[in-house]
């Protein structure tokens, strides 16, 4: 809007200037017959005239001004999620390495022990939920390491839900939300992705029931998708048949987070 208004601004000021100057300096102009008749030569005129264009230039710088100070307000926002999305992205980082120091061997890799254990099973939809949960049993019963896990992937969703609630009330643009979401994105490797996935999709079956979380998952999904946050792992020849049993299984079709 403030280009289009400073492009008014001195279209305004061109036109009034050509008038002027043809009104005044050539004959055949003064003598032309307009819908409303001859521009006049009295100076009165011109006068009252000037008055009027003053008042629609006040008006406009006032417009101007004010898109000038939600410009302002708009990159302090910006700013304020900056900082936030480094705290958020700092504390996304500890979490993370909580997980990794909790398993010190490859045989107690989490993501890969999940990911080993998908491409090995065959599961239906309550399979999801049975796999999610079957880490808690190769641990004997360690509740703590499963919850850092799944601390772990809900602090993700939450992260890219801030992001989704900044870019709907217009702080980020789709471009600039987009780069956040694939920040995220950057720090997990297929393995992780693959969990993640696999974690959502549970979530979806099992988390909270009713038509409302069903729908606001489903956004979430969709959102996802917009934002290439599995484009890597979907892209991937390695993890092809981990990927099949997965949506297989969740039976969602479009709506699919890839």
């Amino acid at each position: 809007m403030g280009r289009r208004l400073y492009l008014l601004f001195f279209v305004m000021i061109a036109v009034s200037a050509c008038l002027f100057g043809l009104t005044f300096g050539t004959t055949w102009f003064r003598e032309v017959e307009f819908p409303f008749g001859t521009f006049s030569t009295d100076m009165g005129d011109w006068g009252d005239f000037a008055t009027c264009m003053t008042g629609v230039f006040a008006f406009i710088s006032v417009l101007l001004a004010f898109e000038a100070f939600k410009g302002q307000v708009l990159a302090l926002k910006r700013n304020s999620f900056d900082t936030l999305f480094s705290q958020l992205f700092a504390h996304h980082i500890k979490l993370y390495e909580k997980i990794q120091d909790a398993h010190v061997s490859e045989e107690e890799n989490i993501f890969l022990y999940y990911c080993r254990e998908i491409k090995e099973s065959i599961i239906d939809k309550n399979g999801l939920n049975e796999l999610w949960r079957s880490y808690i049993d190769i641990n004997k019963g360690d509740k703590v390491k499963y919850e850092n896990l799944k601390n772990y992937f809900k602090y993700i969703y939450h992260e890219i839900d801030i992001i989704r609630e900044y870019e709907k009330e217009g702080i980020l643009t789709r471009a600039m939300a987009k780069k956040y979401v694939l920040l995220i994105q950057a720090q997990m490797n297929n393995y992780e992705l693959l969990c993640y996935l696999l974690n959502q999709l549970e979530y979806y079956y099992f988390g909270k029931k009713g038509k409302v979380n069903k729908e606001r998952q489903e956004k979430y999904y969709k959102y996802l998708k917009r934002n290439d946050f599995f484009k890597d792992l979907n892209d991937s020849r390695s993890f092809v048949r981990e990927v099949e049993i997965l949506l297989k299984a969740a039976h969602l079709g479009d709506k699919a987070p890839l």
